[in-house]
C-alpha cells in the first residue's frame, strides 16, 4: 500500500495550506478555552456556529481580511474582565475563526476527484492533526496560546492573498436531499456519541486526559492516511458500516463490564479517524454540488462545535445505562447504512481495477519477458 507521491504536492498549494491552518486554529481556541472564560462558552459556540454558517452562503465575501479580527481577539483575552470585554470576545473570535471556514475547506474539496479524493482528504486531514498535536504540546500558558493563535491567522492572512487560481473538478453524483439528510444525521449520532463518551471518560481520568486524548489524535491521524487510499479503492460506504458496527460493539462490551473497561474507548480512534476522513471532506465531495459543498461543510463543522457543549455537562456515572443507550444508537445508524448507496460510483472502482490488472500484467511482463 504506498502513496503516490505527486498527491503530496496538494500541500504545496497556498489555498490548501489556508483552509489547514483555519481548521487547526478553530481546534486550538475551543480546546483551550480555559484562556478565554468559561462563562462565555456557551455564546461563544452559537455565535461561531452562525458565523460558520454565514460564512457558507454565497452573498457573504469569501475575504482574508475577516482573519484580521483575531488580533483585536487575542488583545481583549488578557485584558481585565468585563460584560463589554466578553461581548466583543464573542465577536471578533467568531469572525476570525468561523466566516471562512467553510468556504475554505470547500474550495480544497473542489480540487479533488473521485479518483484521489479519499488519498487528497487523507495527507489533510492526516497533516492538520498532527500539527494540532504537535502545537497543542506547547501551550504552556495564555501567552503562548495568543501568540499562536495571532501567528497562525496572519500566516493564512499571507496564504490567502498568495492564493492563486486552480483547477476545480465538477466530480460528484447528482442525489437527493434526503440522501445528505441522511449522512448528516449519521455524523451527528457518531459526534454527539464521542462528545459524551469523552465527558464520561475525563469524570473518571481527568489526571491523564489529555494524554489519553494525544493518544487517540496519534493513532488516529495514522488511520487517515490508510483510511485515504483504501476508500478510493474499495469504495466508502463498506467503511461506513465498519466503523458504525465496530462502534457498537465496543460500547457494547463496555456496557457490559462498566468502568473496568474504559479505558477501551482508545479503540475508537480507528472507526473515528475513517468517519472525520468520510465526513469532513470525502461524502461532500461525492455527492454535493459545487455550489452545495460550503453548506455541507458548514453544518458538519457546525455539529462538531455545538456537541462540544457536552464537555460542559456532568454525566453521571452510570456507564452500563449511558452506553447501553449509546449501543442502541450506533447498531441503528449500522442499519441505516445498509440502505444507503455507495457514492463512489462502481465505474471510478472497476476503472482501478483494470489499472491494477494491466500493472501487474506489465510487472510479470517485464520479469519474464
Amino acid at each position: 500500500m504506498k502513496i503516490n507521491l505527486e498527491y503530496l504536492s496538494i500541500l504545496r498549494q497556498f489555498h490548501v495550506l489556508y483552509a489547514i491552518i483555519n481548521i487547526i486554529t478553530i481546534y486550538i481556541v475551543l480546546s483551550n478555552f480555559k484562556f478565554i472564560g468559561y462563562d462565555i462558552s456557551i455564546p461563544f459556540h452559537i455565535i461561531i456556529s452562525l458565523m460558520i454558517f454565514l460564512g457558507s452562503l454565497n452573498r457573504i465575501p469569501f475575504h482574508p481580511i475577516f482573519d484580521i479580527f483575531i488580533i483585536p481577539f487575542a488583545l481583549l483575552i488578557i485584558i481585565p474582565d468585563s460584560l463589554l470585554k466578553k461581548i466583543l470576545l464573542c465577536i471578533f473570535g467568531p469572525l476570525s475563526l468561523g466566516l471562512n471556514l467553510s468556504k475554505s475547506l470547500s474550495s480544497v474539496i473542489n480540487t479533488t476527484n473521485f479518483e484521489d479524493r479519499g488519498i487528497k482528504s487523507g495527507i489533510i486531514l492526516f497533516t492538520t492533526y498532527l500539527l494540532i498535536g504537535l502545537f497543542s504540546l506547547f501551550i504552556l500558558n495564555v501567552y503562548y496560546f495568543i501568540f499562536l493563535i495571532v501567528f497562525l491567522k496572519l500566516i493564512a492572512f499571507i496564504m490567502k492573498i498568495k492564493s492563486k487560481e486552480f483547477t476545480i473538478y465538477k466530480d460528484y453524483t447528482k442525489t437527493k436531499f434526503s440522501l445528505k439528510l441522511s449522512f448528516l444525521l449519521l455524523w451527528l449520532i457518531f459526534i454527539s456519541i464521542d462528545t459524551i463518551s469523552g465527558s464520561i471518560l475525563y469524570s473518571f481520568y481527568h489526571q491523564i486526559f489529555a494524554h489519553l486524548q494525544n493518544i487517540v489524535l496519534f493513532t488516529s491521524i495514522i488511520f487517515m492516511l490508510i483510511v485515504g487510499i483504501l476508500i478510493d479503492k474499495y469504495g466508502r460506504r463498506w467503511f461506513l458500516l465498519f466503523s458504525y458496527a465496530s462502534l457498537g460493539m465496543l460500547y457494547a462490551f463496555i456496557s457490559l463490564f462498566g468502568e473496568t473497561l474504559m479505558g477501551l474507548i482508545i479503540l475508537a480512534s480507528i472507526p473515528w479517524s475513517i468517519l472525520t476522513t468520510l465526513f469532513t471532506m470525502v461524502i461532500w465531495g461525492d455527492i454535493c454540488s459545487l455550489n452545495e459543498r460550503s453548506y455541507y461543510v458548514a453544518i458538519s463543522f457546525i455539529i462538531v462545535i455545538l456537541c462540544r457543549l457536552f464537555y460542559l455537562i456532568e454525566f453521571p456515572l452510570l456507564i452500563q445505562q449511558i452506553f447501553s443507550l449509546i449501543t442502541i444508537f450506533l447498531f441503528i445508524a449500522t442499519f441505516v447504512i445498509l440502505l444507503l448507496p455507495e457514492t463512489l460510483p462502481e465505474s471510478i472502482k472497476q476503472k482501478k481495477e483494470l489499472e491494477n490488472y494491466i500493472k501487474k500484467v506489465k510487472e510479470i511482463k517485464k520479469k519474464y519477458g
